[in-house]
């Protein structure tokens, strides 16, 4: 059970609740990072559980293979802007990939985006800080065109689990690159965890308007999923 006590920026205290867990925290300082951790692994423990397959079950050796190797982490699904990309060759790809995801919305609102990043792509060395004002304002079309919270960007409702090599594939990208990069890892042979792969093929969300971004819509159905695998575990606890 989620059993911890906060203080908002006016200092007054709060019970945290499950939709208030942080990757980060209003004072910068405190995580509930441990918390997350454990309530998406029984998230895909619990998926196992409900599912109609054949002798269907956790794979608790890949989890703990990969665990002990590469370690798991916590993946933001709407990105947040943060490792800047140095290398030519990353860059490249980088560029590359937010060319065809922001082409294939048919925006005319980032055309001059994708002339920008085109043109990029023709330098012989591209700057880091003007790479990092690219991926900027990347972010910050999708985010208007998205209606983005930026508030809520480490919430629960926006973190996954992914392993930390697939962590480093996805780094400094939108929603539908990252999903196309997790469905080639997973053609590769890694382990993707069940309710990871959820999120990117927007399972828990009905009817799904935009595939490009991680909506408020998407968000929310994917919380009510966490919600049921919470109560689950801890009504069961309560049981005992």
């Amino acid at each position: 059970m989620v059993n911890k006590i906060r203080k908002d920026t006016d200092g007054n205290e709060y019970q945290v609740t499950l939709e208030k867990l942080n990757y980060e925290n209003e004072d910068q300082k405190s995580n509930d990072i441990p918390e997350i951790n454990k309530i998406l692994f029984l998230h895909n423990v619990h998926a196992s559980l409900k599912s109609d397959k054949e002798k269907a079950r956790f794979p608790f050796n890949l989890y703990k293979k990969t665990k002990k190797k590469e370690k798991w982490s916590l993946e933001h699904i709407h990105a947040q802007n943060s490792q800047s990309i140095i290398k030519k060759e990353n860059q490249i790809t980088w560029l590359n990939d937010h060319i065809q995801s922001l082409g294939n919305q048919n925006n005319p609102a980032f055309d001059i985006l994708i002339k920008g990043m085109k043109a990029l792509k023709e330098l012989d060395e591209i700057e880091p800080e003007v790479f990092d004002n690219m991926v900027t304002d990347v972010y910050a079309a999708i985010k208007q065109d998205a209606n983005i919270n930026e508030s809520k960007i480490h919430s629960i409702n926006n973190l996954c689990l992914v392993d930390a090599n697939t962590n480093s594939k996805l780094n400094n990208s939108v929603f539908d690159v990252k999903r196309e990069k997790i469905k080639e890892r997973e053609i590769e042979g890694h382990y993707i965890p069940t309710c990871t792969r959820n999120v990117f093929m927007k399972a828990y969300t009905h009817f799904p308007v935009n595939n490009a971004y991680w909506t408020e819509s998407d968000r929310e159905a994917y919380l009510n999923s966490i919600e049921v695998t919470y109560n689950y575990f801890v009504n069961s606890i309560k049981r005992d």
